[in-house]
């Protein structure tokens, strides 16, 4: 992922999540993994959007995933977010 991609998904996590995060969160948590389980510990439980269990098969094939069908799913994500 590149700066930019890293950034605009700080962003994307921000409004999603309705809280402000670390600009450097992609590169301090680098992986999906990492990444998840920071904001499972950090984020309020009220911003959480989606319940953990839901997503575990999604996050277990995100590293499979191209950057085009990455943003595709991100932006499916978001507005299923958004439309709640």
């Amino acid at each position: 992922m590149d700066s930019v991609h890293a950034i605009m998904l700080v962003g994307d996590l921000e409004e999603t999540l309705g809280c402000r995060l670390s600009p450097t969160l992609a590169w301090d948590y680098p992986t999906i993994a990492a990444l998840s389980e920071h904001l499972a510990q950090t984020v309020e439980p009220a911003h959480r959007p989606v319940q953990v269990t839901q997503n575990e098969a999604l996050l277990a094939r995100l590293d499979t995933l191209s950057e085009a069908e990455l943003d595709a799913l991100l932006a499916e994500r978001l507005a299923v977010v958004k439309a709640e």
